[in-house]
C-alpha cells in the first residue's frame, strides 16, 4: 500500500487520491510519496446546539464531502441562518489545514456577487471552521439528474454569472482548478461558484509536488491532466467546457472508471460531437463549448472576459430562435458491466452494445462488477463464473447473467453457457437495454 502527499493510503495500482483529489505520477521510476505530518487529531465536529465560538448555534447539516462538513448555524447576533463548514477531523492533516486556511482567505480577498462570502473563521474544539452565506439552492450536478439536460437558456444565463466571477478570481492570481457541475449552484436565477478548496493563487508557493496533477480526472485541462505547472486562468476555461457538455448533453465528453486512461482521453481523445448530442442546440452555444474544449490552450479563449463576450453571444442566437416543444427526457442507454475470461466475448459485447447505442465498462473482477453494477446507468452484467469467486450473496440484488458454472450456484442469477454468439449477447443486450430505456422515458425506470 502506498501513500499519497496528504497521508491517505492509495490501494494497489490507484493512482487518484479521493481525499485530496491529486493524481500520483510514477513516471521515471519515482518512489512512493512520503505522508504528510498529520496535526493532533481533534476530537470531533459539533452536534445540533452547541454553540460555535460563543455565537453561532449549530441546528443541522447542510451536506458533507470528503474533506468537510457544512452545518446550518444561528448567527445569535445577526439573527440571520448561517453556514459553518468544518474540515472533517480524519482529514485535518497539515496540508489539508493550510489548504482551509487558504480558500477562507481567498473569499475574502475575492468579493465578488457570485462567490459566497466569508464572514468569520476560526477554531473551535482544535477544529478549523469558517461562516460563510447560507446557500439555499441546487447544484447543477443535482438538476440534471433531476431533469436531464438543461435549459440552454438557464445554463448561459449562469455561465454568463460565472464567468464574471472567475473574472474577478483571475485578476487576483487566483485559479479554481476544481470547476465542475457540483460546485456551481443556482439559487433562483442567482450563480454561485462554491469550493475554493485545492484553488492555487499565482503569487504563492504550491502545496503540491510537481508531477501531480490537482483536481477532478472527468473535468481537467490537458495541461493539467500532463502536470505541467505554469496552468493559469484557462485550465477553469476548459473545466467550465466540459461542465456545459456535461448539463447540455446529460453525458461528460469523455469517462472511465481508470482515472489515468480518463486523463489520457483529456489529454488526446477528440471530444465527441455536442451537436450530435443534441442537435437543437444553436451554433453559437456550441461552438462557445467546443472552443472551451480545445486541447491546446491557446486555441481556447483568451481569458473569462472573452469567454462571457461569446455566451453573450450565445445568449443573443438563444433568444432569437423561435422557442421549440420541450420534449420528455429519457436517459440515455447507460451501460453493460462485463467482466469475462474470453476477451473475444468481450469484444462481442462492445459490438453489440455499440449497435444499440449503449456503452461498455470492463470489470476486472467480481466486486468491480457489484461497484459498477450498483449505479443507476448500469443496466445489468455479464460475469464470468470464476471471476465471482469471493463476491456471494453481494451480487443478489444486481441484474446479472453469469458465463458458465452450474444452474443454481448462484441462486437469482440466469446462467448461460459459456460460448454465446454475437447474436445472442446482442440479442441481451437489446433486450434489457431498450427495456431499461423505454421504462426510463415512460417514468417507470
Amino acid at each position: 500500500m502506498r501513500l499519497c502527499t496528504c497521508g491517505n493510503p492509495i490501494e494497489g495500482d490507484g493512482i487518484y487520491c479521493e481525499t485530496c483529489q491529486s493524481i500520483l505520477d510514477y513516471a521515471e521510476g519515482r518512489t512512493p510519496y512520503p505522508p504528510t505530518a498529520v496535526v493532533q487529531a481533534p476530537s470531533g465536529l459539533p452536534d445540533f446546539g452547541d454553540v460555535i465560538g460563543n455565537r453561532y448555534r449549530v441546528t443541522g447539516e447542510v451536506g458533507h464531502g470528503s474533506m468537510s462538513v457544512v452545518f446550518r448555524a444561528d448567527d445569535l447576533e445577526g439573527g440571520e441562518p448561517i453556514a459553518v463548514r468544518f474540515l472533517r477531523p480524519e482529514r485535518a492533516n497539515a496540508r489539508a489545514q493550510e489548504r482551509f486556511r487558504r480558500e477562507s482567505a481567498f473569499a475574502i480577498r475575492v468579493a465578488h456577487p457570485n462567490i459566497p462570502p466569508v464572514y468569520d473563521v476560526g477554531r473551535w474544539n482544535d477544529l478549523a471552521y469558517m461562516v460563510m452565506r447560507l446557500i439555499n439552492g441546487r447544484d447543477l450536478k443535482q438538476l440534471l439528474d433531476e431533469h436531464g439536460p438543461l435549459d440552454p437558456q438557464m445554463v448561459v444565463t449562469t455561465m454568463i454569472q460565472v464567468a464574471e466571477a472567475l473574472e474577478e478570481a483571475h485578476a487576483a492570481g487566483i485559479i479554481h482548478r476544481d470547476l465542475k457541475s457540483p460546485n456551481i449552484l443556482r439559487e433562483g436565477n442567482h450563480a454561485w461558484v462554491i469550493d475554493f478548496g485545492i484553488a492555487r493563487s499565482l503569487q504563492e508557493p504550491r502545496l503540491t509536488a510537481t508531477g501531480i496533477a490537482v483536481g477532478t480526472p472527468a473535468y481537467m485541462a490537458p495541461e493539467v491532466a500532463r502536470g505541467i505547472t505554469s496552468i493559469n486562468g484557462q485550465a477553469d476555461l476548459y473545466s467550465l467546457g466540459v461542465t456545459m457538455y456535461e448539463i447540455l448533453s446529460g453525458e461528460l465528453p469523455f469517462y472511465d472508471d481508470d482515472p489515468l486512461r480518463l486523463l489520457e482521453m483529456h489529454v488526446r481523445e477528440p471530444v465527441p460531437s455536442l451537436k450530435m448530442a443534441r442537435p437543437s442546440l444553436p451554433d453559437e452555444l456550441v461552438e462557445v463549448v467546443e472552443t472551451c474544449l480545445e486541447k491546446r490552450r491557446d486555441d481556447r479563449y483568451a481569458d473569462a472576459t472573452e469567454f462571457g463576450v461569446a455566451l453573450d453571444r450565445a445568449l443573443r442566437a438563444i433568444l432569437s430562435t423561435p422557442p421549440r416543444m420541450p420534449q420528455p427526457f429519457t436517459r440515455p442507454p447507460g451501460y453493460v458491466v462485463v467482466s469475462l475470461d474470453d476477451r473475444r466475448q468481450e469484444d462481442m459485447v462492445r459490438d453489440a452494445a455499440k449497435r444499440v447505442g449503449a456503452k461498455v465498462r470492463i470489470a476486472r473482477n467480481g466486486k468491480e462488477a457489484v461497484r459498477m453494477l450498483s449505479n443507476d446507468e448500469a443496466r445489468f452484467g455479464l460475469v464470468s463464473q470464476e471471476r465471482l469467486i469471493g463476491v456471494g450473496s453481494a451480487m443478489q440484488s444486481a441484474p446479472l447473467y453469469v458465463v458458465g458454472g452450474a444452474q443454481g450456484s448462484l441462486d437469482g442469477h440466469r446462467h448461460l453457457a459459456s460460448n454465446l454468439s454475437l447474436g445472442e449477447i446482442e440479442s441481451l443486450v437489446n433486450r434489457f437495454i431498450r427495456a431499461r430505456h423505454s421504462n426510463a422515458g415512460s417514468g417507470e425506470g
